[in-house]
């Protein structure tokens, strides 16, 4: 049985476009006007004014930003004992990005893949 079967609506409420919403945020600010307008002006008593107040000063506050090296995104997927293994280690107090960094560059160098130069550019093959 489908949705139009069963007598369920099928349009959504969400307009589908951004001009939908648009002209909907249109339509509401065009209402709430009308309806400013049509109310009656509020009576003014003369009232002395207060002082303003200086708002107090945010105290300044820092965020450490991470600062790290050039860092690719790397994805793979990985048995359940090597992701229990990385979870154990990370509940150790290691960070699992420098772990994972460590062991491909351990395995590459065993490998034998050559390092790139100073200047990032992998030696061509001889």
């Amino acid at each position: 049985m489908n949705a139009r079967a069963a007598g369920l609506p099928l349009d959504s409420s969400r307009p589908q476009s951004r001009a939908a919403r648009r002209e909907q945020a249109a339509r509401l600010q065009a209402e709430q006007e009308a309806a400013e307008q049509q109310q009656p002006a509020a009576t003014v008593v003369d009232e002395p004014a207060p002082t303003p107040v200086a708002p107090a000063a945010a105290p300044s506050v820092k965020i450490p930003m991470k600062k790290r090296g050039d860092k690719k995104p790397f994805s793979t997927q990985l048995s359940t004992e090597t992701t229990a293994r990385l979870a154990w280690l990370v509940q150790q107090g290691g960070v699992l990005t420098d772990t994972v960094e460590a062991a491909i560059k351990a395995y590459l160098d065993a490998a034998g893949i050559p390092r790139p130069g100073p200047d990032g550019t992998m030696p061509t093959n001889s």
